[in-house]
């Protein structure tokens, strides 16, 4: 349905913008309600900081100083485990760059350039890569609410009004010191920044609860603390190259068969994955399929081993009428990336309405291993256990893949069943307070949203 904004002359000088999707009645509506608040432009009463890339001449380090990249930070709190490294030289001559505890990040060039973050760890050194700024030193809100009202729709869609579509969306900075920011009293602030506090320690708890279950399962199959390293001269034989008819050197790297040799020789014994599971393909739309509305498309983009993290692609409601027989994954089922990010795993908590790319196998155990946890075998599967294996399997096109045919060859611990038990357990429990974190944030971000639609 086709819609009207009247608006002056005035306002398309002042935006510098002429393009009609910038002046959309909703947008327009949206800030109407901020400026009937008692509300700042951001440039006002805060700093905003820019980051730019690692100078061509650098590269990361061994040392302890974490470079935290886009592609890290995910789920609304900055987290730096997984971050590569910098020196403390490199380190000090980014003395621009660096971020630290109730820092509000924002990324600016990326996949998206919605998505915003707030730094709730406290670490005396720590930078922030490129494609992200951040919000600092705010006179008349405090961090948590402010990062509450960035995760609003009132937030986003200033976001969405002012990005410019190129081949990749920017957000220009000038255009983010303009954004309106509401002032909310100081009792609704305090609320809100006791919930984001429950929310990180709930996310942290989770998070703590996965890492003891990875913790039992590597330490059942003597691989925690195990070194995995690459060795630059090997040899093998030639009825092992015809067996496995590969001739790439490091398919024959010697860290494979000290992975392979530890589930072989388990106590309670290993099993292909082709007789634990059955599976199934996915579906890819051609790319004029693709609509800004209705169905969620899940792509491996949007997918980590704690479930979904935003979803850019959707299709039609027909599309997905025709697809969901035969290409809509059901409750229980254990979805596996093949493409891409290979690996990552997750089981289906629920029915959904959605269709996934053909990037996914979409796992279901065989009759005779249904007495298996689910919950830990997709541990397994995300784990060094199998990623040394898929390492050695896939092969690189124009982009990581992994052959069924070669995925069905993966072995698989067959965990004893009590073990299996507790792993799942916490498993279970760490997801469920991941929701309730996420729920927290949730209940913030509908507070800031009606304490601006309120009369």
């Amino acid at each position: 349905m086709s819609q009207i904004s009247y608006i002056k002359y005035k306002d398309v000088i002042e935006a510098w913008r002429f393009d009609a999707e910038y002046f959309k009645p909703n947008l327009l509506e949206m800030i109407s309600n901020l400026e009937k608040k008692w509300c700042f432009v951001l440039w006002e009463n805060a700093q905003i900081k820019w980051w730019k890339r690692l100078p061509l001449w650098e590269d990361f380090s061994d040392e302890w100083i974490p470079y935290i990249r886009a592609e890290d930070i995910k789920n609304w709190f900055v987290d730096y485990e997984n971050s590569p490294k910098i020196s403390e030289e490199l380190h000090k001559k980014l003395i621009n760059y660096q971020t630290k505890k109730d820092d509000n990040l924002i990324t600016i060039v990326w996949n998206s350039v919605w998505d915003v973050w707030i730094v709730k760890f406290d670490l005396d050194k720590c930078n922030l890569t490129e494609n992200a700024c951040k919000i600092i030193n705010l006179n008349l809100i405090n961090p948590d609410s402010f990062f509450a009202f960035m995760l609003s729709s009132y937030w986003q869609n200033q976001i969405h009004r002012e990005k410019v579509w190129t081949a990749q969306p920017k957000l220009a900075l000038e255009r983010i010191r303009r954004f309106r920011i509401p002032k909310f009293k100081d009792n609704i602030q305090q609320e809100i920044s006791e919930i984001v506090e429950s929310a990180y320690d709930k996310k942290q708890k989770s998070k703590h609860l996965y890492q003891e279950a990875e913790d039992l399962l590597l330490t059942e199959l003597w691989l925690k603390n195990h070194t995995i390293s690459h060795t630059l001269t090997f040899s093998t034989t030639k009825k092992a190259v015809d067996e496995a008819w590969r001739y790439d050197a490091d398919y024959f790297q010697p860290k494979y068969d000290e992975l392979i040799e530890k589930i072989e020789n388990y106590k309670w014994g290993w099993d292909y994955v082709e007789n634990l599971f059955k599976y199934k393909k996915w579906f890819e739309p051609w790319a004029e399929a693709y609509t800004q509305e209705w169905i969620d498309f899940i792509r491996v983009s949007d997918f980590t081993k704690f479930w979904i993290d935003g979803v850019e692609k959707k299709i039609p409601e027909k599309m997905y009428d025709e697809l969901k027989e035969n290409y809509q994954a059901k409750k229980w089922e254990i979805l596996f990336t093949k493409d891409w990010t290979i690996w990552i795993t997750y089981v289906l908590k629920e029915d959904l309405k959605w269709i996934i790319s053909s990037a996914f196998l979409r796992l279901n155990l065989k009759e005779e291993y249904e007495n298996q946890e689910k919950e830990c075998l997709a541990l397994i599967l995300n784990s060094i256990i199998c990623k040394l294996q898929v390492e050695r399997f896939s092969w690189w096109a124009l982009i990581s893949h992994l052959k069924p045919s070669d995925f069905e060859k993966i072995k698989i611990p067959l965990i004893n069943s009590w073990l299996q038990k507790e792993i799942s357990d916490k498993i279970k429990e760490s997801f469920k307070l991941r929701n309730e974190s996420k729920e927290l944030l949730e209940q913030a971000k509908k507070m800031v949203e009606d304490e601006i639609e309120k009369e």
